[in-house]
């Protein structure tokens, strides 16, 4: 059985599967392990929602009254108040959000990278689209959009040179 003070700490945190996912999706068994781990953290999470938020408080009283035994429903009650249940020290958490960290700084740096090579195709896209040929495009248009093309073909049929690359 679970314990509610480890499900408490636990329920309020979720998880992004999708992301999870994608970032196991080249290797089949290790999609078959995240399966298990989400099934896991809902079996958790079912079992905390029907946990109860508030424990009921004892009744001492009825307990003095039914157990005719002198001191002993006190002295239980002294031993009920003096324990505390122990807490695991949490050795993981600083670990993972130092990885997490450094993965989100290389993700924010290929984000970068690639948005700089982003607006590069951007502009040779919009270059492309403004030189493009078709079928209105008129030799005044070509001339004025590829000054050196028409200076190279003048230059070849000047030197008789207007062939040289037909085969």
């Amino acid at each position: 059985m679970i314990r509610v003070p480890a499900l408490r700490r636990v329920a309020g945190r979720s998880v992004n599967w999708q992301r999870v996912y994608r970032s196991v999706e080249h290797d089949e068994e290790l999609t078959g392990n995240v399966r298990q781990l989400q099934s896991l953290v809902g079996t958790i999470q079912t079992s905390y929602d029907a946990a109860p938020r508030d424990l009921a408080a004892i009744d001492w009283d009825t307990y003095r009254t039914s157990i005719k035994k002198t001191g002993f429903v006190d002295d239980l009650k002294a031993k009920y108040d003096a324990f505390k249940v122990p807490s695991l020290p949490d050795e993981l958490t600083a670990a993972w959000e130092e990885v997490a960290a450094e993965e989100l700084k290389e993700v924010a740096d290929f984000e970068q990278v690639l948005g700089a090579e982003l607006e590069i195709a951007k502009q040779e896209l919009s270059w492309f689209q403004a030189a493009a040929v078709n079928e209105d495009t008129t030799l005044a248009d070509v001339e004025f959009q590829y000054p050196e093309l028409v200076a190279e073909v003048e230059r070849e049929i000047a030197n008789g040179e207007w062939d040289k690359n037909i085969e």
